[in-house]
């Protein structure tokens, strides 16, 4: 009896602490990410601050394209359900970065020849990811 009193609160702490998890887990990536848009903005705020406009505006174009893939690896994930306080999923955001990204379509400058393979399968699976994206809003706002 007393070791199913242990398995019993074994078993209710270690479920307790995977509810935990899936409830923080999100929020903890956001502050760990958080580091490298910022570096990014501040990146983009000395190009604008010494007048190079159009550099900045690359910077930007190419964040939302990995953006956009970002969220079509979300969409293909199956793993909506670890977000549960994040649902119902609205789709105002996204759709404004479509329409944008419609409107202003942007493709990224050819890779070199001295491109590695792991650069040219990521290219790929970027454009693949953004237009799924596109396509599938599109499709939605259509409707």
């Amino acid at each position: 009896m007393k070791y199913f009193m242990y398995l019993i609160l074994i078993s209710i702490g270690f479920c307790g602490g995977i509810y935990v998890g899936f409830q923080k887990a999100p929020q903890e990536f956001i502050y760990w990410d958080s580091q490298y848009k910022a570096s990014i903005l501040a990146s983009q705020q000395k190009l604008l601050k010494n007048g190079n406009v159009e550099k900045a505006i690359d910077a930007n174009e190419i964040f939302l394209n990995n953006e956009l893939s970002n969220h079509a690896e979300f969409l293909e994930s199956k793993l909506k359900w670890l977000l549960p306080n994040r649902l119902p999923f609205d789709r105002k955001p996204i759709q404004n970065a479509v329409d944008y990204r419609l409107a202003n379509p942007y493709q990224l400058a050819g890779l070199s020849s001295s491109s590695s393979i792991e650069e040219i399968e990521g290219d790929k699976i970027l454009n693949k990811n953004v237009n799924f994206v596109l396509e599938l809003y599109r499709k939605a706002s259509s409707e």
